[in-house]
């Protein structure tokens, strides 16, 4: 099934989760939204808002997977909009590795610390910085299993 095809069905799975009460599979589908459609190549400037939605209803909701996966789609998205000294650093607004990367290892949060990883590797990837690359590439492959079956990982 094409990204573009599932993108609607996660805004319907949303909107479901919405009307029924159901927060978990809500935030749950808003968030893989936000993650898709930025690995689909959506413009950022018009994701960032609809993220910035998603993330406060995961806060509101407190679903803190899905506050975690947003949180770090958004600072990418962030990062990349505005010129920062160190674009590969997700530090800002709505997430901080130096304060999140530590209690998502003691939470044993792996797709978080997964998907945080390779979002850090498209990074260092866009701004060629290689040495950087090749140690999130290490520190990746402990976390990736937890995303496989996801459009996160190849098969």
């Amino acid at each position: 099934m094409k990204l573009k095809n599932i993108l609607s069905h996660l805004i319907k799975g949303y909107e479901s989760g919405q009307e029924t009460g159901d927060l978990t599979f809500s935030c749950s589908n808003a968030s893989w939204y936000c993650m898709l459609a930025f690995l689909s190549g959506h413009e950022l400037s018009r994701l960032e808002e609809k993220n910035r939605f998603y993330l406060q209803v995961s806060i509101n909701a407190k679903q803190e997977l899905q506050v975690s996966f947003s949180g770090i789609i958004h600072q990418a998205i962030l990062n990349l909009l505005s010129i920062t000294k160190n674009p590969c650093k997700l530090n800002g607004k709505t997430f901080n590795e130096d304060e999140r990367i530590q209690l998502l290892v003691d939470g044993q949060q792996q797709s978080s610390l997964a998907i945080f990883y390779v979002i850090k590797l498209m990074l260092y990837y866009w701004f060629h910085q290689n040495a950087a690359f090749e140690q999130s590439n290490q520190l990746a492959k402990q976390y990736i299993d937890a995303l496989a079956g996801t459009h996160w990982v190849s098969i």
